[in-house]
């Protein structure tokens, strides 16, 4: 809070502060443990009423350039005052007798745990540290909404509810016929997209993710080169990912190789390694399988190609005993000459 109204609650009695801040703490967990006996027994921990007020604090906070620096000057009092008030506005049964002011109460149970939640002294000055102007803003915005929401005795809200829907369904399947050369058209757009929505469909064509990265130490951006490397971390990689081209080659004799590319690798790879491949002569296929890597696609991914020549090799599925060393070794130094 501001220094000034730290000094107005100062000149002000503070047990009366004190005791106004336990009874709204005590509100809340009164109704908290209603909803846990009484509203949220299935085990299903939402709940639905007529106003966004989560979406209409965030409004608010954007509008007038609230951040986590930011500091309220609003006094705590006039917050439960606001708060008070609001509640008796809201109204949807009118009328002062008993059964009138009992159909109010039940009608309004709900929404008044989530008012004296979501404003409650200590989220709207020390969560989202709101104004004078941003919180009359939010009462009044929620006043609109809730009056906007009340519907009439006999209102035919399944039929406004399914030209609302079907309004936007018209113009977001008009939508999906002009999308030519566009990068993002690989997504489920339209009607499809709208009954998986309504559907809550399990196994989405399309899914995507969202992924938001910390900011830095020196509070830089990222470039694009650290944005490339951060997705290719993130991603799931094959085979198929990382190679420009693969060939199939008969090729008996290893020391006289066909593949005319690949000789002076062979030659440097047996000046190495020619005692050992002699000894495995006998188990060497006459079949090669030639694979050309893409280095541009492995700066990207961030792989070594001792990680990639150890995959290849952990996914083979050999009858006989083999050298998994040898091998390993082999790839690896043959993807480093390539």
């Amino acid at each position: 809070m501001e220094n000034s109204v730290i000094d107005d609650l100062q000149r002000q009695d503070l047990s009366k502060i004190r005791f106004d801040l336990d009874a709204e703490f005590g509100q809340i967990k009164r109704d908290r443990d209603y909803m846990r006996q009484k509203l949220l027994v299935t085990g299903d921990n939402s709940i639905n009423i007529p106003v966004n007020i989560k979406t209409i604090i965030t409004y608010a906070e954007n509008d007038n350039n609230i951040n986590i620096f930011s500091k309220s000057d609003l006094n705590p009092l006039i917050v439960l005052k606001n708060v008070k008030e609001l509640k008796e506005e809201l109204k949807i049964i009118k009328g002062k007798d008993k059964i009138s002011l009992e159909g109010q109460e039940c009608a309004l149970t709900l929404i008044n745990m989530v008012l004296y939640y979501s404003l409650s002294t200590k989220n709207i000055i020390i969560k989202h540290r709101l104004n004078k102007k941003a919180f009359d803003f939010v009462c009044g915005e929620i006043k609109a909404k809730f009056e906007q929401a009340i519907v009439r005795p006999g209102e035919m809200v399944g039929s406004i509810a399914a030209q609302s829907i079907g309004v936007l369904a018209t113009q977001m399947s008009l939508n999906t016929f002009h999308l030519a050369g566009v990068s993002s058209a690989n997504v489920t757009l339209g009607v499809p997209r709208l009954k998986e929505v309504i559907n809550i469909a399990k196994k989405l064509n399309t899914p995507s993710m969202n992924i938001y990265l910390k900011e830095k130490k020196n509070n830089e951006g990222y470039n694009e080169n650290e944005m490339l490397k951060i997705r290719g971390k993130v991603e799931h990689t094959s085979l198929l990912n990382i190679l420009s081209l693969s060939e199939i080659y008969y090729d008996p004799d290893i020391r006289n190789t066909i593949i005319t590319e690949d000789s002076d690798i062979i030659d440097d790879y047996l000046l190495i390694m020619g005692d050992e491949i002699d000894n495995m002569r006998d188990n060497i296929s006459p079949w090669i399988l030639r694979l050309i890597l893409n280095k541009d696609y492995i700066n990207i991914r961030m792989a070594t190609i001792k990680e990639i020549s150890y995959q290849i090799i952990s996914s083979l599925h050999f009858k006989k005993k083999i050298n998994y060393r040898l091998i390993t070794k082999i790839l690896y130094y043959i993807f480093i000459i390539i």
